[in-house]
């Protein structure tokens, strides 16, 4: 499950359109992973 959530972390990075709002919820969502690899 944690791998699939890196694997859209790096679609989202890897995107060509990537706007601001997108490179700011990039790091958002690893944030979260490594915050929710922590809690368990």
């Amino acid at each position: 499950m944690n791998f699939t959530l890196l694997r859209m972390v790096q679609n989202n990075l890897n995107r060509p359109q990537s706007d601001k709002k997108q490179l700011f919820l990039a790091p958002l969502l690893l944030i979260i992973l490594i915050f929710a690899c922590q809690v368990k």
